[in-house]
């Protein structure tokens, strides 16, 4: 089997990823695109179906990029909202009602002193700081000794105040995200 996960193709020494664009808002392109400047020149390679970065979550999880995973696999969760919510919706508005109708029942969990609805914490905290800080916060972790068939949040108490998220959630992320 032959991982392709990132493919660029240069066409001078001196190319810079300038731009990663998640969605195309301002022409209503709902799919994910990079676009790669070198000399003056763009390319651009444009993903128009979710299931692509599904199958990129899914190669990242089996080498155990656990954190790069989750990324392709909410960025796909992300499409699909946007693909069944168009604006003027925000994007987080489309993606925590996506999840908010395809997960019953509604979960929520303590987290940083008050509950915070599960699709807030995929969101706000993971999916956002995933893009922003490249990593998720200290007190998100995934729990890779849980049951596999088991759906499970557990808020950890004192000290570390870390919510678990087992590990069957990016199974169930890559089930919506091929909705």
């Amino acid at each position: 089997m032959v991982l392709g996960i990132l493919v660029i193709v240069l066409a001078a020494p001196s190319a810079v990823l300038t731009t990663l664009q998640l969605v195309d808002r301002w022409r209503g392109v709902r799919a994910a695109r990079a676009v790669f400047h070198t000399g003056g020149r763009a390319y651009a390679h444009q993903v128009s179906n979710p299931s692509e970065r599904v199958e990129d979550a899914r190669c990242l999880w089996h080498v155990d990029h656990r954190e790069g995973a989750l990324l392709m696999v909410l960025i796909a969760v992300a499409v699909r909202a946007r693909q069944e919510f168009p604006p003027p919706l925000h994007d987080r508005e489309a993606f925590e009602r996506f999840i908010r109708l395809r997960l019953k029942p509604r979960v929520s969990v303590e987290f940083r002193g008050g509950p915070e609805a599960i699709e807030r914490i995929l969101y706000k905290w993971m999916r956002c700081e995933l893009v922003r800080e490249g990593r998720l916060p200290v007190d998100i972790k995934l729990d890779d000794d849980s049951e596999r068939e088991v759906l499970a949040v557990r808020a950890g108490g004192a000290p570390a105040y870390t919510v678990l998220l087992s590990s069957s959630w990016f199974e169930q992320l890559v089930i919506l995200g091929e909705s």
